[in-house]
């Protein structure tokens, strides 16, 4: 727990030792301000690393030169098409982002392939602009950008 102002970036470390390996780990920030008349910039958020002692290898985990992620059209009008290659594992799973990091839609990777439609989670057509995407294969992560105009 932080509170009061800050100068400059704290560092803070907590030790969560007490977890089992493969223990889920949920990390929340909240702000809370009783200033409601204030000038100040805000909170910022940086460089969160979890880090474990331990090391752990999957039987079945697959060679990273054997991974290959295509995503097309990109830009695209509405439909987004992510096929992966190369991954025999279970539990791939994409998450799409607004610009501000927001979660817009996850979706399950089935058969190598998934497909965003440019829509939320709620079904409704997102607007036009940049997104961003993360999609995870066994110890793998993929990121980048999409470019989504309707016309």
């Amino acid at each position: 727990l932080m509170m009061g102002p800050s100068g400059g970036f704290e560092e803070k470390e907590y030790d969560l030792s007490f977890l089992d390996p493969g223990d889920t780990v949920q990390v929340c920030f909240t702000f809370v301000s009783y200033d409601y008349d204030t000038d100040y910039e805000g909170w910022y958020v940086d460089d969160v690393e979890l880090t474990s002692r331990y090391l752990s290898v999957e039987e079945s985990s697959p060679s990273r030169e054997n991974l290959k992620l295509t995503v097309s059209p990109n830009p695209s009008r509405g439909d987004f098409l992510f096929a992966l290659s190369g991954f025999e594992g279970k539990g791939a799973d994409l998450r799409i982002y607004d610009a501000s990091g927001r979660l817009v839609r996850k979706l399950n990777v089935r058969g190598g392939n998934a497909l965003w439609d440019g829509k939320d989670r709620g079904g409704r057509k997102v607007r036009s602009g940049i997104y961003f995407y993360r999609l995870r294969a066994g110890n793998r992560v993929f990121r980048g950008r999409l470019l989504l105009f309707r016309g």
